[in-house]
């Protein structure tokens, strides 16, 4: 499958507070335009039922083709037992990505605890199971983030140029934890995921402005205009399609990203390009 599959459209005002509804996609509304790579995609059933899900790479595989969605960044969705089993369930559900259209999300954990490996094996293992990005949950597992409890890895993440996906929510204190960790590691490259129905355009641009490998995701960037203004002062590279699935439909934000002011080239780097060459340049 390549990046002339079908497209989905979706009108823009509709998409604030949508789920996922299953509905036939309309032949006339077929587009060719971008080729989408997730940025911020789960897989995995949850731990209590939800409307809509992807309980196996199949399911997923089904969502991405009706959707139009090429490739998906994916981290594992229940969280129940803990992130190093997360981090086992998600490596094996990979194995049945044969096409190859699933790149995984790890989490991390304090290294003093050794519930994961250390040093290059936790590297070694991340290259063998296809896991090519990082993530943690601090908040809800309780434990303090910064350069005591998780400084080797984040200096190997930043040594091998590792994308690592982070939210104001994996945070005790909110947007002033997720700053104090970027100033704490401001050479890595962060996926700054915006997570909230609020406008976050106060937050989002202070740490783009003073961090380079800062990257917005733009799943629940609300703000009206938002991703245009932001594309325009500090550069369409600077941006990666997400989703947030399966909180919210695949096609939201392919909308707003087909219909941004913005020119061709622009958009094609928002949509897939940016997220592509992070991957390529990891040193895994």
């Amino acid at each position: 499958m390549d990046c002339d599959g079908n497209h989905m459209t979706y009108n823009i005002n509709v998409v604030f507070y949508l789920r996922i509804v299953k509905s036939p996609i309309r032949k006339d509304h077929y587009m060719r335009d971008l080729c989408f790579f997730d940025a911020n995609c789960d897989l995995g059933a949850p731990m209590n039922a939800e409307s809509h899900y992807a309980a196996t790479v199949a399911d997923l595989y089904a969502e991405m083709d009706r959707m139009g969605v090429e490739k998906a960044l994916v981290k594992y969705h229940n969280m129940e037992d803990g992130a190093a089993v997360a981090n086992e369930r998600l490596a094996k559900m990979l194995d049945d990505d044969a096409d190859h259209r699933l790149l995984g999300v790890w989490n991390i954990l304090p290294e003093q605890c050794d519930e994961q490996p250390h040093g290059d094996a936790f590297f070694d293992a991340m290259k063998a199971k296809r896991i090519v990005a990082l993530r943690h949950l601090a908040a809800p597992q309780r434990w303090v983030p910064c350069r005591m409890t998780v400084g080797d890895i984040m200096d190997g993440a930043r040594e091998r140029r590792i994308p690592f996906l982070t939210s104001h929510r994996n945070y005790a204190d909110d947007w002033a934890g997720l700053y104090r960790f970027i100033q704490e590691f401001p050479e890595n490259i962060f996926i700054v995921i915006p997570d909230s129905l609020w406008g976050t355009d106060r937050q989002i641009r202070p740490l783009l402005e003073n961090f380079p490998g800062v990257y917005l995701e733009t799943s629940t960037f609300w703000t009206p205009e938002g991703i245009r203004d932001i594309a325009r002062k500090y550069g369409a590279h600077r941006i990666v399609y997400g989703s947030g699935f399966p909180a919210y439909n695949q096609g939201n934000m392919m909308s707003v990203v087909r219909n941004l002011e913005l020119d061709e080239a622009d958009r094609r780097l928002i949509a897939s390009g940016n997220l592509e060459r992070l991957i390529s340049e990891e040193r895994l």
